[in-house]
């Protein structure tokens, strides 16, 4: 099959997903579209009126998303979710290029695109208005430029897909390891010892590490610039919902996080340090217990951080995880799932087995989150379960 019918089929899909929402949100008691995409177009809404997006509660982005959004209000509310659907296709190209490049098969090229434009996830998730999408094109944009040499550019790419959501800061050792290591093989310096001790190999050494230097200045003065111009338009308001709130940031609902129950049950008090006393004068501890999780929630990350930054880990052990944060790894599967099925050591089984549970295990855990949400029952506990439950099951899929 060429990769441009399979462009062409997944785009007719999105249209009529686009034009099913439309009818769904008007007639059907639950929406289609995501309420996230409603803060979009509010903050939209505002910048259009000459304000600020942070005038809308909830905005916590960057203002470039509300400025993307303006077709929503000059022309008609579904531009952004064609935005959206749009950016899937172009993350499509991009992904074929990457693979092709790497010396994939076309037909392993093809199952790729597959996976990534008829996923339920992708699909749904871009055409009922998720923005996570627009960082993919801008992360595999900034893959095609360090394959190809483009330090400045990937650098520029990286600065701006900081900027747009804050997530992807987690690759940059990532980066500067290839960049190193691509210099010095270039250089011939990664082989032998007794080379990079002599004077001449360690300036030649020096040299190769230019675009380790140019990517670190692009991407700082790209990040830079826009940060600075934001700042004089929305002042420390942008500051605070566009990268601090990260963290700080409380989900009690819509997270699949083990984090979300002591944050559900701190939620709305004032001070978790206080230490209230029961009649029998013992000190109740719990108040305690929920500080300290607090304070650790970002120390596996870290860990990662530092050790292996993988995405899919990043978002399993984060503290706020939503269907959203999906697509920042299934982005890049396409990429490794046919290096994965050239190798003897991983069993497609396995894969299969892993993947089955992965989704077996989301959908025990919207079965609770529906009990919750939607019908107001007090299964909290359970739902926590469910949370652990999936914690395991990408666990289990990753090793």
């Amino acid at each position: 099959v060429q990769p441009w019918r399979v462009l062409l089929l997944a785009g007719i899909v999105r249209a009529l997903l686009i034009c099913w929402a439309e009818y769904q949100d008007r007639h059907l008691p639950v929406k289609y579209t995501d309420i996230d995409y409603v803060v979009f177009t509010d903050a939209a809404r505002f910048v259009a009126a000459g304000g600020s997006p942070y005038q809308r509660a909830t905005y916590r982005y960057s203002p470039l998303l509300a400025y993307l959004l303006l077709p929503n209000i000059w022309l008609h509310p579904a531009c952004g979710k064609v935005l959206f659907s749009v950016a899937d296709l172009a993350a499509a190209r991009l992904m074929h290029l990457l693979l092709i490049r790497g010396g994939t098969s076309r037909q392993r090229c093809t199952a790729a695109l597959v996976f990534w434009l008829f996923n339920p996830y992708t699909a749904t998730i871009s055409t009922r208005g998720s923005c996570d999408v627009i960082s993919v094109v801008l992360l595999l944009c900034l893959l095609v430029g360090l394959l190809y040499g483009k330090p400045l550019t990937s650098g520029a790419l990286y600065g701006l897909a900081v900027h747009f959501r804050i997530y992807p800061v987690i690759y940059g050792p990532s980066i500067v390891l290839f960049l190193m290591r691509r210099a010095l093989r270039h250089e011939g310096l990664d082989r032998t010892d007794n080379a990079v001790q002599s004077a001449a190999a360690a300036a030649a050494a020096a040299a190769a590490l230019l675009p380790v230097g140019l990517f670190g200045v692009a991407a700082a003065t790209t990040f830079s610039l826009l940060g600075v111009v934001f700042y004089k338009l929305y002042g420390n308001t942008f500051l605070h919902e566009a990268f601090l709130h990260h963290l700080t940031r409380k989900d009690p609902r819509h997270n699949f996080s083990p984090y979300y129950y002591p944050v559900y049950l701190s939620y709305g008090q004032a001070n978790t340090t206080t230490y209230a006393t029961s009649s029998s004068g013992c000190v109740d501890s719990s108040p305690l217990c929920l500080m300290l999780a607090s304070q650790f929630q970002f120390f596996p990350c870290l860990c990662l951080f530092f050790s292996s930054p993988q995405t899919w880990c990043f978002v399993t052990l984060n503290k706020v995880v939503t269907a959203q944060y999906f697509v920042w790894y299934l982005s890049l599967l396409p990429l490794v799932l046919p290096a994965l099925a050239a190798q003897r050591a991983v069993r497609r089984t396995a894969l299969g087995v892993g993947g089955a549970a992965w989704v077996a295990a989301q959908l025990h855990w919207l079965a609770w989150a529906y009990q919750v949400e939607m019908r107001g029952r007090s299964v909290h506990l359970h739902l926590w379960a469910a949370c652990i439950v999936f914690m395991a099951a990408n666990t289990a899929l990753l090793v």
